[in-house]
């Protein structure tokens, strides 16, 4: 069931943003990092019906950026990229 799917890829982000929220200096986030990879390929791939699961992932990736973890610049960069995709999508004229 594709709603069943997207609602446990939504929880695995919500843990996984909380988790980035904790992370201490010092802290080993391997897994974390492994889940945040995994996240990256489904946010490139979701369709745009899924804005609210995307919006989710994007608030992880921005957490994460500004936590200055491994790989901060590959996860900023599609948040960058999605988020200037989505601005030019809104000035298209016709688009209101």
């Amino acid at each position: 069931d594709p709603k069943r799917v997207v609602a446990v890829v939504d929880g695995v982000t919500l843990v996984a943003a909380t988790s980035v929220k904790v992370l201490q200096d010092g802290d080993t986030y391997d897994a974390l990092l492994q889940i945040a990879h995994r996240l990256h390929d489904v946010l490139v791939s979701l369709p745009g019906s899924e804005a609210h699961l995307q919006l989710h992932i994007q608030t992880l990736f921005e957490a994460w950026w500004k936590k200055g973890l491994q790989e901060r610049e590959k996860f900023g960069r599609v948040t960058f990229l999605i988020s200037l995709q989505k601005s030019f999508a809104l000035q298209k004229p016709g688009a209101e």
